[in-house]
């Protein structure tokens, strides 16, 4: 019985340290966003805030799970701030890819219309 709980509490903390990594990553990479600039690279920026929003919600899935099994093991609770970071730092990005695209397709739509009314 104690060699399975101590191989949990090695998984556990395995788990723990790869959202660890992983948050770093997402954090380095929301970080980037400020850098994007190219109007014609909008649609590939808003393929990229996507992707890190939904590995931001896959990290946030696994601190559930290390929450639980640190209860279950009489842990004290890890915080992971960097969440609400994170995601405090990506919403503007999504918002403002995700206007400018639509802003994109529609001023298309309508240079091709007002083109087509004029020859």
């Amino acid at each position: 019985m104690e060699k399975l709980k101590k191989q949990g509490e090695l998984q556990l903390n395995e788990k723990r340290a790869k959202v660890v990594a992983e948050l770093q990553k997402l954090k380095q990479r929301a970080d980037e966003f400020s850098d994007f600039s190219e109007l014609a690279m909008v649609p590939q920026y808003l393929m990229d805030v996507r992707i890190v929003h939904k590995r931001l919600g896959d990290a946030q899935e696994q601190i559930i799970w290390i929450n639980k099994e640190e209860a279950l093991y009489k842990f004290s609770i890890t915080q992971f701030p960097e969440v609400d970071e994170i995601a405090a730092a990506i919403d503007p990005y999504m918002k403002l890819f995700q206007i400018v695209n639509k802003w994109q397709k529609v001023e298309k739509k309508y240079v091709l219309d007002f083109t087509y009314y004029m020859f």
